[in-house]
């Protein structure tokens, strides 16, 4: 009998058996039946029929004893995991890419979806009887990328395209593909048929917290920050934009906040904030010439703006005016684009030159009118030069200052999710015998435009930075869901974005400190991942991202040792290391596949599919 729908996870089971032939058994938690897809021992290429009682089959139980059953041969490898990442052949050797273990980190959308950060990934190596064998250089490439870090760095929605703002209306089978770091790995899977059974692989970081407000409320806070593929690299590989006019380190990130514990039948309103970090977004690169001294930053002298009008106009049509209703109408306002620059803007300090072309570049744009249905502007804010004059606190304070009229001028989201009752999915997302709530999302207010976020790398000034307007946006966030973050009262009528008025110290005084010190972990956390995957180290100078908890003075104390550790353990990862580390990206997405294995024909490291034989005669 078929496993009950929506009562089961997802299974993974990855058989061989001692006569070679090789199988994935997949029973996915959106459907009632097991898949067994066949890989072929001669090409590599995967393979499913549609057959009922061949390939597929009412449960794993089933579908396990009907292979086995199948074969005189005991089993030589059995592996059990979560999730499918992705699958590709090299000459003689296939790989198949799974999670073994994986945590649910947004355990419950508002949409009742769960989004799942891979623990524990694992490269299932498979032996095929092809005459196309790896050269030395390309075994030790294939060794390479068998060493990529994915575990902590990586997250799906099975269910939901993620790959968008909250709530996406897009089908989970048309993701956008800025987004899908195993675009080309997922490929094999939609040729055969089955493009549910590869998840969408995102990298960063999807985890959320349940904090308690000021009048015993239980509500949920989510951070997602997806980056971008379209300039993949390590740091002093991939800067500034490049020739699809992207730019290194680009990441959309999103705050998404609602009440917990909503009856069924009633509405669960929830809130969005989002905003972008990258580069800055010309042509320019940094060059490190000694293991002691700061990197040469060279902005392009042919050309430094070529594409920037194009990336802009990228972010116009993600972040534009949405259909309007009767609380936000936006058919006739300009779209913000604010660009906080938190580059060093002293003369004769090393980013001043590149901090002059950003802002140089906005204003060519601006002068020509390139994108005039954008109000696009940079805000400087020289981050290190603030911190040295006014201490941290008292940046902070400016940064709000600097930064509420923008907030308010874009907004956030506002929108109410009715769950209405239970019936058969029939649109082009459904899968086959999936029963899924039907639920009803209405918009009461849009975001209109957006931050976008800048220092050199993208990395530890951008991360403090959007930090403290994160708390800001969670502050009004809250305060439109009925969710009190106030400790003591600020006034009897706070006007909207009405923390923004308030000092630092004010701030700290009348918020609880229980959600701000949990949004600052989730930014801690953040900053890590982002900084690991372009630099292969943690992230520096995180304390002031605690400077509101009661430990402030003591993570600062402890900070120089910490810092200077790792900005040591940056350089030697980038003298030595990024070399390596930009070979494993490439791989990963399937770049440059003729230069890392020159001796493999395209079409057996495209995966082609075969024509479909009997499972026996594997």
């Amino acid at each position: 009998m078929a496993d009950d729908i929506g009562t089961r996870s997802t299974s993974i089971v990855f058989l061989e058996l001692e006569s070679g032939p090789c199988f994935v058994l997949a029973s996915l938690s959106s459907r009632s039946d097991t898949q067994v897809i066949t890989v072929d021992q001669t090409s590599g290429s995967l393979k499913y029929s549609f057959e009922n009682q061949f390939d597929c089959f009412e449960s794993e139980a089933d579908a396990l004893e009907a292979v086995q059953g199948a074969s005189q041969w005991s089993v030589k490898r059995i592996v059990y995991a979560k999730a499918i990442l992705g699958y590709a052949v090299f000459g003689n050797i296939g790989l198949l890419l799974v999670a073994i273990k994986t945590r649910a980190s947004i355990a419950t959308l508002p949409t009742g979806d769960c989004v799942y950060t891979v623990v524990e990934s694992r490269w299932l190596r498979i032996s095929l009887a092809c005459s196309q064998f790896l050269t030395r250089e390309e075994e030790k490439n294939l060794t390479e990328l068998l060493d990529i870090p994915i575990d902590e760095l990586y997250y799906f929605c099975e269910t939901r395209d993620i790959t968008r703002p909250f709530p996406s209306s897009a089908s989970s089978l048309d993701p956008d593909s800025e987004f899908v770091w195993n675009m080309w790995l997922s490929a094999p899977f939609r040729k055969i048929g089955l493009p549910h059974h590869c998840v969408v692989l995102l990298q960063g970081i999807a985890d959320s917290r349940k904090f308690t407000d000021a009048k015993g409320k239980l509500a949920t806070m989510a951070l997602t920050a997806r980056r971008s593929r379209f300039h993949p690299g390590t740091r002093y590989l991939a800067r500034g934009l490049n020739a699809a006019y992207s730019t290194g380190n680009e990441v959309e990130c999103e705050q998404l906040v609602w009440l917990c514990g909503i009856p069924f039948g009633r509405a669960l309103r929830y809130s969005t904030y989002v905003w972008r970090r990258g580069t800055v977004p010309i042509w320019w690169k940094a060059e490190i010439k000694s293991a002691i001294s700061d990197a040469d930053i060279h902005v392009s002298t042919t050309e430094p703006y070529k594409g920037a009008v194009h990336y802009y106009r990228r972010l116009v049509k993600r972040y534009g005016p949405k259909t309007p209703n009767a609380e936000t109408s936006v058919q006739n306002s300009s779209i913000p684009i604010f660009c906080i620059n938190l580059l060093q803007g002293v003369i004769g300090k090393p980013e001043w030159s590149l901090s002059w072309h950003f802002q140089q570049s906005v204003n060519l744009i601006n002068a020509c009118r390139e994108i005039p249905e954008a109000k696009l502007c940079v805000l400087n804010f020289d981050w290190h030069t603030k911190i040295g004059l006014l201490g941290d606190t008292m940046t902070v304070t400016a940064l709000w200052q600097l930064l509420k009229g923008p907030t308010s001028e874009i907004g956030i989201h506002i929108g109410e999710i009715q769950t209405l009752n239970t019936q058969p999915r029939r649109d082009a997302d459904a899968v086959q015998n999936k029963d899924l709530m039907v639920r009803k999302i209405e918009t009461r207010s849009h975001q209109n435009g957006v931050f976008r976020f800048s220092c050199g790398d993208s990395l530890d000034r951008t991360n403090s930075a959007t930090f403290f307007a994160a708390i800001q946006a969670l502050g009004e966030q809250c305060r439109r869901l009925g969710i009190s973050l106030e400790a003591s009262r600020v006034s009897e009528n706070c006007e909207y974005w009405g923390l923004y008025d308030l000092t630092f110290e004010e701030f700290k005084r009348v918020t609880l400190p229980r959600p701000i010190s949990l949004l600052a972990d989730l930014f801690i956390l953040a900053g890590d991942i982002h900084a690991t995957l372009y630099t292969g180290s943690r992230a520096m100078h995180s304390e002031i991202i605690q400077c509101l908890g009661k430990n402030a003075s003591a993570h600062k104390k402890s900070s120089a040792a910490r810092n200077l550790v790792i900005s040591l353990q940056r350089r030697f990862t980038n003298i030595v290391l990024d070399a390596v580390r930009q070979r494993q990206i490439e791989m990963l997405l399937g770049l440059r596949r003729t230069e890392h294995f020159p001796s493999i024909p395209m079409s057996i490291l495209n995966n082609p599919p075969i024509s479909r034989q009997s499972r026996n005669n594997s």
